[in-house]
Parts: C-alpha cells; sequence; structure tokens
C-alpha cells in the first residue's frame, strides 16, 4: 500500500536541536523546547541535526534557522551548516555548537562556524555542567564562555 501525504509547509522558522546534546540530558524530553518555540507565534519546523541533510537539500526557505544545542557536529554536518550560510539565509547559533572536538571541547570549530571568537575564561567562577551521560567524557563541568 502506497500512502500519498503532502508534507510541504509554510514555516518561515526551522529549528536544527540535537536529540542528545552534551548540555542536555540523552533522555530529557526536549517538549519544553519545541513548546516555547511555537508559542513565539511563527510557523515552525523541526529537524533533528541528523536531518540536516534534507533542510539543505529540499531547498526549503525559511526566514531564519536557529541551530539548537548542537555540541557534537560531524565533518559533513558542519559542510551542510557551512552550505545553508552560502544560501544567504539567516542562522541563529544557540549554545557554542560544534564546541566538542574529537574527545574534548574546543573552541575552534564553533569558531569557525559563526564566524564569532570564543574562549574559555580560565578564572571564570561559574561553570557549565557536563550531565551524567557524557562525563566520563568530558569530566564533570567545563568553564564559562567568554
Amino acid at each position: 500500500v502506497q500512502i500519498e501525504a503532502d508534507f510541504s509547509s509554510n514555516a518561515q522558522v526551522a529549528i536544527v536541536y540535537a536529540p542528545a546534546s552534551v548540555f542536555r540530558h540523552p533522555y530529557r524530553s526536549i517538549a519544553p523546547i519545541f513548546v516555547n518555540y511555537i508559542q513565539m507565534g511563527v510557523p515552525v519546523d523541526f529537524y533533528p541535526v541528523y536531518d540536516l541533510k534534507h533542510l539543505v537539500k529540499d531547498k526549503k526557505q525559511y526566514k531564519l534557522v536557529v541551530l539548537l544545542g548542537c555540541g557534537t557536529l560531524t565533518e559533513t554536518q558542519r559542510d551542510l551548516i557551512k552550505s545553508l550560510q552560502n544560501d544567504k539565509r539567516t542562522l541563529l547559533f544557540m549554545y557554542a555548537n560544534g564546541i566538542v572536538k574529537d574527545n574534548e571541547f574546543s573552541t575552534d570549530h564553533a569558531g569557525k562556524l559563526s564566524g564569532f571568537k570564543y574562549e574559555f575564561l580560565p578564572a571564570a567562577e561559574q561553570k557549565i555542567n557536563i550531565l551524567p551521560a557524557w562525563q566520563q567524557k568530558f569530566g564533570v563541568s567545563m568553564p564559562m564562555l567568554g
């Protein structure tokens, strides 16, 4: 049985999110995040980061693409984000996308993607807590970004 469906969208905003992020527990519901964006009153589509290729391939035109908490990105995903930038889309980077490099935190990749210079504040009293599921790999906290 073949089902015909219309998956077209009138959304003006695309939210690209990481289901399992170093900034959010992989088993914690992300429904509240979705609700916040839906309450903006603007039509919104959601793409998990591993479906980023569909956002690029389908040439859907969004006024805004929000990259939300994608701390770990593959080289392919970085290239897809760069192609979105080349399409002259407006991208909003949230939570230092791409900050994980191999098995450590590095500001290099996040800076290359966003065009901003990031640095860890060495004497910062505030630290970003790493979720328990990721602590074996990265430790319990990282210094604040500046």
